[in-house]
């Protein structure tokens, strides 16, 4: 049971990848990536001692980046369009549902821009320290200090 399960879960991963013929993962609908999302999360769960632990942690990986990728492009959608709740939405929707991602970071600096457009000041503070606190080794702590010296300068 296990290795029909692997070898299901390998090809929800294989069809929620790239392709040169299809518009980039982020900008269309991800219902193979959720899926393959879905079952590999459960097989780890249930087989956390699996011979393919090691390939399954990294599938997970993958299609954890590329949903969490996807609600920051969507994000940046609204962002751009002004409808800046929405963004807000989807930064913390990304923050809450794929911890770990990789794009945490990037995440908290959107989110904290968002926040500076809706004259939420301490939040963006917060926010933009957050990165500095959890994430020190990212290259969005450059951003969120330039941020956060703005708003020391009382600018937004």
């Amino acid at each position: 049971m296990p290795y029909a399960r692997y070898r299901a879960a390998r090809s929800e991963f294989d069809q929620s990848g790239a392709s040169a013929l299809l518009p980039p993962l982020e900008e269309r609908d991800l219902a193979t990536v959720r899926d393959a999302h879905r079952s590999l999360r459960t097989l780890l769960s249930d087989f956390p001692d699996s011979a393919h632990g090691v390939e399954l942690a990294y599938m997970l990986e993958v299609v954890t980046g590329l949903l969490a990728r996807h609600e920051l492009y969507v994000a940046r959608f609204y962002l751009g369009r002004g409808n800046f709740q929405a963004a807000v939405e989807r930064c913390r929707f990304a923050l809450a549902t794929y911890p770990g991602s990789g794009l945490d970071a990037e995440a908290l600096v959107l989110l904290g821009e968002t926040y500076l457009r809706l004259h939420e000041w301490d939040r963006a503070r917060n926010t933009f320290q957050l990165v500095l606190d959890r994430h020190p080794e990212s290259a969005f702590v450059v951003p969120a200090g330039r941020f956060l010296a703005r708003l020391r300068e009382g600018k937004s």
